[in-house]
C-alpha cells in the first residue's frame, strides 16, 4: 500500500535519490499522449526506518498536479523497503521493474540473475490479490468513472498476464493462458452495456478464482515455490547488511513517524 505525502516531504526525498526508475504504462509500452509518469524512487535511507517499531512495509507517494491534472506518480521506497516488498510481495511494482529488466542501470542490478526465483507463489498470490481488489473497485465505479473503471479491467489483465509467465516457468497445467484478453479489454467502450460489462467481469473473476485455487495446489504439491531460496535469501541479506544507506536524522524524522503511526492505526494508506 501507499502513505500519499505532502509536497515537502516529497522535496526533502527529491534531494535524497539513489535511483529513479520508470514504471507503469511508458515502462510497458502502454502509454498514450495522456498518460501521466509514474517513477519509482529509491532513497538513501532516513534514520526513521532503522530505529521503528512500526511497520513500514508501506510505500511512500506524491500525486504531482500541474493546472489540475495529474502529470506524475512518485512512489518513493528504501533500498530495504524495496528488497523487503519483492521478497514478500507486499507490492507488485518491485517485481516489474525487475522482470521489465530496469534494474540493469541501478543499484539493484544485481538482483537481475535472481529473476527467475521470484517467480513463485508468494509473487502470483500477490498479483491475484490485487486483480480481485480491481475487479470489486471497478464494479463499483463503473456507472460514476467509466474510464477509471476500464483502467481497473486493464490493471487486473496485466496481473493475470504475471501469474501465466510464473506458471508457464514450471509448466504446470494453465487452463486460461490461451484465453483472448486483449479481445475482452476490446470490448470497454463507451456505449458498451451494463450486462455485457458484467459479462467481462464475471470471466475475469472466474479466472482470477480458478487461479487462486491452483496456486494453492501448486504449493501443497510441490510444483511451485512458496519464496526464495534460502541461499538468494542469505545473499540479499548480506548486501544490506554489507552495503547500508543511511541518511542522518532530520526534522521529517517526526513527519514519518507519524504518517506510518497514522497508516497502522487508521489504515490511513491508498
Amino acid at each position: 500500500m501507499n502513505i500519499l505525502i505532502s509536497e515537502s516531504l516529497h522535496g526533502f526525498l527529491q534531494k535524497n535519490l539513489i535511483d529513479t526508475i520508470t514504471f507503469g504504462s511508458k515502462m510497458k509500452h502502454k502509454n498514450s499522449s495522456s498518460s501521466d509518469n509514474d517513477f519509482l524512487h529509491i532513497i538513501a535511507e532516513p534514520y526513521f526506518f532503522r530505529n521503528t517499531c512500526l511497520f513500514t512495509g508501506h510505500q511512500l507517494q506524491y500525486k504531482e498536479y500541474k493546472n489540475d491534472v495529474l502529470i506524475a506518480d512518485h512512489v518513493y521506497v528504501t533500498i530495504r523497503q524495496f528488497l523487503h516488498n519483492i521478497i514478500h510481495a507486499e507490492s507488485g511494482i518491485p517485481y516489474e521493474v525487475l522482470v521489465h529488466g530496469q534494474l540493469k542501470h541501478t543499484s539493484l542490478y544485481w538482483l537481475e540473475v535472481f529473476t527467475d526465483e521470484f517467480k513463485n507463489f508468494q509473487t502470483a498470490r500477490c498479483f491475484l490479490g490485487l486483480a480481485k481488489r480491481d475487479l470489486k473497485d471497478s464494479t463499483k465505479i463503473f456507472r460514476t468513472d467509466q474510464k477509471l473503471s476500464f483502467k481497473k479491467l486493464k490493471f487486473v489483465v496485466e496481473g493475470i498476464q504475471y501469474v501465466i509467465d510464473i506458471i508457464s516457468h514450471y509448466e504446470v497445467e494453465n487452463e486460461f493462458k490461451d484465453v483472448d484478453y486483449n479481445g475482452l479489454l476490446d470490448k470497454l467502450k463507451e456505449d458498451i452495456t451494463y450486462v455485457d460489462y458484467r459479462r467481462i467481469i464475471d470471466i475475469l473473476s472466474n479466472i482470477v478464482e480458478e487461479y487462486r485455487k491452483w496456486m494453492q495446489y501448486f504449493l501443497d504439491f510441490d510444483k511451485i515455490p512458496k519464496n526464495i531460496s534460502k541461499s538468494t535469501f542469505n545473499v540479499i541479506g548480506n548486501y544490506i547488511n554489507e552495503s547500508p544507506i543511511i541518511a542522518t536524522k532530520t526534522i521529517f524524522d517526526t513527519t514519518l513517524n507519524s504518517l506510518y503511526y497514522e497508516a497502522m492505526v487508521n489504515n490511513t494508506f491508498k
